[in-house]
């Protein structure tokens, strides 16, 4: 990756930057929350672009593992599931069309970012109860690198690892996750990584990221210089009328626009960012 907002950012050659996902929000109110959300590559493309007139995101995230989970199927145990989920042909050309085309409308303009759910995560929504094993961890760590490798020739910025949760991070996951960070620096992409504040608080010992993004993080994570650079400061809350965080100067905003929020506040709230 030859430069790009997050890098420069990173670099100090950029004051600041602005991270907002909507996707989910945009699907419901430019898009009507149609059935084949998942499904139409074009529409999906074309709705986030029209949705970028208003939220002027300096990145545009491509989620990759949604619409895996929407093919997966209802037999099999949570590792099967998932792994049919992620080598579905038609999700997997899905995500490719989305990226091309928004490659296609925003090159230059905006970072684009591939966003997957965690090893962990995809077990979980797969119907896993327990904690997952490493083995399937690590099964399931190599299929989304596989995924990944059919878009390392495509203009992206930075691949995003999502964990949701509470639970703490643990060495196995951390294992496991590792070679996803290591492919992305193969490629020229940065690695970040998206936690729930309860890990960022317990100060979690994350590794072989560039990005820790959480959009709960205090104004004291996100002026802290040292790495991972942690962006965040935009709750759920501030689309849904609270008063402005307080975002230290030079800082990476983030956060994610709920899909309920009303489109008239996230108008305000996007014009109050600069973004």
């Amino acid at each position: 990756m030859e430069g790009g907002k997050l890098k420069d950012w990173l670099d100090g050659k950029r004051a600041t930057a602005v991270w907002v996902e909507y996707d989910d929000y945009a699907g419901r109110v430019f898009a009507g929350s149609p059935a084949d959300w998942l499904i139409q590559a074009v529409r999906h493309a074309n709705t986030l672009g029209q949705a970028h007139k208003i939220v002027h995101t300096d990145v545009l995230t491509i989620d990759l593992t949604a619409p895996c989970l929407a093919h997966a199927p209802e037999a099999g145990s949570p590792l099967e599931r998932a792994r049919a989920a992620i080598t579905d042909t038609a999700a997997r050309a899905f995500g490719a069309d989305v990226l091309d085309a928004l490659a296609h409308k925003f090159a230059g303009d905006a970072d684009l970012v591939l966003k997957i759910a965690s090893p962990r995560d995809l077990l979980k929504r797969c119907g896993e109860g327990g904690e997952p094993s490493f083995d399937d961890l690590d099964e399931l760590s190599s299929t989304l690198a596989g995924l990944l490798r059919t878009l390392a020739d495509k203009p992206v910025a930075a691949l995003f690892v999502t964990r949701g949760g509470t639970d703490a991070w643990t060495a196995d996951e951390a294992d496991a996750c590792e070679p996803l960070f290591a492919a992305a620096h193969h490629y020229g992409w940065l690695a970040a990584l998206g936690v729930e504040a309860a890990l960022l608080e317990a100060g979690e010992g994350f590794q072989g990221i560039d990005l820790l993004m959480c959009a709960q993080a205090p104004a004291e994570a996100l002026a802290a210089t040292g790495r991972p650079r942690v962006g965040g400061g935009l709750p759920a809350a501030y689309w849904r009328g609270d008063a402005a965080p307080s975002v230290p100067a030079g800082a990476l905003v983030y956060g994610v626009i709920p899909v309920d929020a009303e489109p008239e506040r996230v108008v305000a709230r996007c014009a109050a960012l600069g973004a």
